[in-house]
């Protein structure tokens, strides 16, 4: 499992995940996902990711309502094959909106954040 952000500065980040989200990456996702709570609007890119268990599952969405607590928000984007079933079938759509691409405005002038 790996765990890019990048942002546009206080309030847009795209965070790329990539690889298996399982328990084994459980943390380095918990860190991702804290690092995101500092963000306004932050969308999480799931398009090179190949599995996803019940633990990452529920990591992201402890992530999520981290995020709402801090007023921020946190859409899913780039979800296909077995992640968009596993999404679908547990209703993640009514935690965070999924989107098919990461939109435009977070797509474009995004640095590496640190």
């Amino acid at each position: 499992m790996s765990a890019v952000i990048e942002s546009n500065g206080a309030d847009l980040a795209v965070c790329r995940l990539a690889g298996a989200l399982d328990a084994e990456g459980a943390e380095q996702l918990r860190e991702a996902m804290a690092e995101c709570a500092a963000f306004r609007d932050v969308y999480l890119d799931l398009s090179h990711v190949r599995f996803m268990d019940s633990t990452a599952l529920s990591v992201i969405i402890v992530g999520v309502r981290r995020a709402r607590e801090n007023g921020g928000e946190v859409s899913v984007c780039g979800v296909r094959g077995n992640i968009a079933r596993l999404l679908t079938t547990v209703g993640f759509d009514r935690v965070a909106p999924i989107h098919e691409t990461v939109p435009a405005v977070a797509a474009g002038t995004l640095v590496a954040a640190s």
